[in-house]
């Protein structure tokens, strides 16, 4: 943990180095931010990825996906829901990735918004397009099932259950 720690200072330094020399300024300010939330200072993660959105970037990059993936999950770790819930406004532009509309599903089932979780979920086991193994499968079907248990729906929360097996 010591040397991870270690590491992510001295990438962090070299970050903010480049950061100054304003080469990339989007890319590195996305990189800070990865750097500040791999070494669990996500207040500082969250300040660089939502300073990096501001910017006119690509939204087909691959940084730039994995930006906002990050991001929503630094939201739901900092409990921000309502800023979390903005991002239905790019849905439509990150809609093709499963880790994307799988995390738009649970920022819905963290604010009780259950019938739109489930539909979010059951779309992400439909794409092909995911950063993380288990995002359109495993992860979605077990989320489904426990969506299924506050609701009371115990048949389709074990047919969901089964579904993530053997993964959970």
């Amino acid at each position: 943990l010591e040397q991870k720690k270690a590491k992510s200072k001295r990438e962090l330094n070299l970050l903010q180095k480049q950061l100054q020399t304003g080469e990339d300024k989007e890319y590195t300010m996305y990189q800070i931010g990865k750097a500040y939330a791999y070494s669990g200072e996500l207040v500082k993660a969250y300040g660089f990825l939502k300073a990096t959105m501001d910017f006119d970037i690509d939204p087909k990059k691959d940084w730039v996906i994995d930006m906002m993936i990050t991001y929503m999950v630094i939201l739901i770790e900092l409990k921000q829901y309502d800023e979390a819930l903005q991002l239905q406004g790019v849905y439509d532009v990150f809609d093709y990735c499963a880790d994307f509309v799988y995390y738009m599903g649970k920022i819905y089932e963290l604010t009780g918004n259950l019938e739109p979780a489930i539909l979010e979920y059951k779309k992400a086991t439909t794409l092909t397009d995911f950063y993380e193994v288990g995002r359109n499968s495993f992860y979605a079907y077990d989320s489904l099932g426990d969506v299924y248990v506050k609701i009371g729906d115990v048949v389709n929360a074990k047919k969901y259950y089964k579904k993530a097996l053997p993964y959970q």
